[in-house]
């Protein structure tokens, strides 16, 4: 089964943000949360959204419309995987998995998604 909440800290991996700007990040509107209870968790849709918004704006930013971190005559890396019908790109669970897994170094740790 894939994971659809995150807490704060599995955002802030997979993000590679820091706690004070996921938090700028949330009080902006730019990036959706829930709440259970006390608990404030990350929709995986949202996380997928702000990383679109992201890839968005770097578009915008860039010269001639291409992607800002590829040099002249390449391609854009790829890191979606998975089919959607939403305009967010989409990441399997592997994915996700592995980033957490090299990430936070918990190496003798499982993470289930």
């Amino acid at each position: 089964m894939t994971k659809l909440l995150y807490t704060i800290a599995e955002t802030r991996v997979l993000l590679s943000l820091s706690k004070t700007v996921v938090y700028e990040q949330l009080n902006a509107g730019r990036l959706r949360s829930v709440h259970q209870g006390r608990t404030r968790l990350i929709p995986a849709t949202a996380i997928l959204e702000y990383v679109a918004l992201l890839e968005r704006e770097s578009a915008v930013d860039s010269p001639a419309g291409g992607p800002a971190d590829t040099e002249p005559g390449q391609d854009a890396p790829s890191w979606s995987v998975g089919s959607g019908g939403g305009s967010a790109p989409r990441m399997d669970d592997s994915f996700l998995r592995v980033h957490l897994w090299r990430s936070t170094g918990c190496h003798d740790q499982s993470w289930e998604l």
